[in-house]
């Protein structure tokens, strides 16, 4: 009889022999594929891009980033960018918002969960707002209200027309009534633009 330490041992001879040798197996670098939420299919990225973010298999859409939404929609090198250096800060001193704030800049490489700019679509200029559920969800904080409205305040004073594409996760709650506000002050802007 073995003692439960000997069970597991594996002797050196069968443990090579166990192995897989790695001779032959194509070396896939990391980004090149995405996989379905939906159906699970594996989509060579490139084609899924080309697809305009649709599932080839089972037609899902699938999620897009600010940009990459920009640049379905802008003629080429149109697109000019507002407040880009605006970045949250913790106005209630909310335990670990910063950390959080960090972090979702970190894995979105963005500011901010909303990107606002002037472009141009077959030639007829616009403002856009472009929300990015990869920064916290894209939930309302108070740099995103105010993007929004100086958006729709430069629509406004250009007279052009103002496209948003919202995806909000809801008022950000590390921000309280600073976030709840945003929704208003967005509101009033877009009754004047109106």
């Amino acid at each position: 009889r073995l003692n439960a330490s000997e069970k597991n041992e594996v002797s050196p001879t069968e443990n090579r022999i166990n192995e897989e040798p790695d001779i032959g197996k194509p070396s896939i670098p990391n980004g090149m594929w995405y996989k379905c939420d939906k159906c699970g299919e594996i989509i060579y990225k490139k084609d899924i891009k080309n697809n305009h973010m649709v599932c080839t298999r089972c037609k899902a859409n699938l999620r897009i980033g600010a940009y990459d939404r920009i640049n379905m929609l802008a003629d080429e090198e149109s697109f000019q960018e507002f407040d880009n250096k605006l970045k949250s800060v913790n106005p209630l001193n909310f335990p670990g918002y910063e950390g959080k704030l960090k972090a979702a800049s970190e894995t979105s490489g963005l500011k901010e969960a909303v990107i606002t700019g002037k472009l141009s679509i077959n030639s007829h200029q616009a403002v856009v707002a472009v929300m990015d559920s990869h920064f916290m969800m894209a939930s309302m904080g108070s740099v995103v209200g105010e993007k929004l409205t100086r958006a729709v305040e430069k629509a406004t004073s250009l007279d052009l027309p103002v496209i948003i594409f919202t995806a909000s996760g809801g008022a950000r709650m590390q921000e309280g009534m600073y976030s709840l506000m945003q929704m208003a002050k967005v509101s009033a802007a877009l009754s004047r633009h109106n």
